[in-house]
């Protein structure tokens, strides 16, 4: 794969690959496939795509909403979910050939997320501060709307190691609460910025982006925040390694792209390629690979090295 600029210092343990440039506008959410070497994602120029690791386009949307915001495949690779600018949820084959669609929202779904394990019920976040339990089975939602939140709501999870407990990204606040009693939040924790974006790691770890203040890392268990501080800059964007402590997080206003391991505070990989907020960051399933995404198109894909690190010889 061809390199977008110039080479990039070889110590670190992830490379730029290559660059995407298959959106014409802002890309708000992008997903590895589990099954293959794809990704699927959602931008302001109206179009979910797919396309390979070369940026060759697969499939994508020929009509739809003015935007694609939330952009998910299912665990099993078969469905991508999307919410979009018109507030509604949007469910796809992994071919983009077939869409059922389902209207929770007067406003935009930021991001959805599946129901772990299903391929039919998901997840939407709305700029209203509403949360979305959508099955497209029976066309039906449930809807819970965070008084504690006094925001919009982004970012959304599902527990690792609990698939009934959600934990969604709401003003300046993370609650987490019960799908199977989806009317009353379990417990809610305040930050210091607004949270755009969260994601769950091993042993159900919390990553908690803040805008204006970095990301934040929250042990579940004892639901207390763990005192490190990633990419200290503000960040919208974050993802964990599938198997490693590693946290991948998006910047703000620096545009700046960061791999940190949140047990040693080890920076495994930095770079400065965007020009504009990153808006998303995720690993692959495998993770050897990882993208990020965000204001201008702008879509890079980044490749393990393989290099000698504490966690070299699992991933090799």
């Amino acid at each position: 794969m061809a390199s977008d600029t110039e080479p990039e210092d070889e110590s670190q343990c992830f490379s730029l690959a290559t660059r995407l440039r298959h959106h014409e506008r802002n890309i708000w959410d992008l997903d590895f496939s589990p099954n293959h070497p794809h990704i699927c994602s959602g931008g302001y120029d109206g179009k979910v795509k797919v396309v390979d690791f070369e940026g060759t386009v697969l499939a994508e949307t020929k009509s739809g909403p003015s935007c694609y915001y939330g952009t998910r495949y299912s665990t099993d690779g078969t469905h991508i979910v999307s919410g979009d600018g018109d507030g509604a949820m949007r469910l796809f084959n992994a071919e983009l050939t077939a869409m059922e669609t389902i209207t929770v929202s007067s406003r935009m779904v930021n991001r959805v997320v599946f129901y772990p394990d299903s391929n039919q019920l998901a997840v939407g976040t709305c700029s209203s501060g509403a949360v979305y339990l959508t099955d497209f089975r029976t066309k039906a939602n449930d809807k819970l709307e965070f008084a504690a939140g006094g925001g919009e709501s982004w970012g959304c999870e599902f527990s690792r190691s609990d698939p009934s407990m959600l934990y969604v990204g709401s003003g300046h606040h993370v609650v987490q609460f019960d799908v199977r009693d989806f009317a009353t939040p379990v417990q809610s924790m305040g930050f210091d910025g607004t949270v755009h974006d969260l994601a769950v790691g091993p042993d159900d770890m919390l990553a908690v982006t803040q805008e204006g203040a970095g990301t934040v890392l929250v042990n579940t268990e004892s639901w207390r925040k763990t005192g490190h501080v990633l990419h200290t800059t503000g960040t919208v964007s974050c993802g964990f390694h599938p198997t490693e402590p590693w946290v991948i997080s998006g910047g703000e206003n620096t545009a700046s792209v960061e791999i940190n391991d949140y047990t040693t505070s080890e920076r495994l990989y930095t770079t400065l390629r965007h020009t504009a907020a990153v808006w998303v960051t995720r690993f692959s399933r495998d993770g050897l690979w990882a993208a990020s995404a965000g204001f201008g198109a702008e879509c890079y894909l980044y490749e393990y090295n393989g290099l000698p690190t504490k966690a070299a010889g699992k991933l090799s």
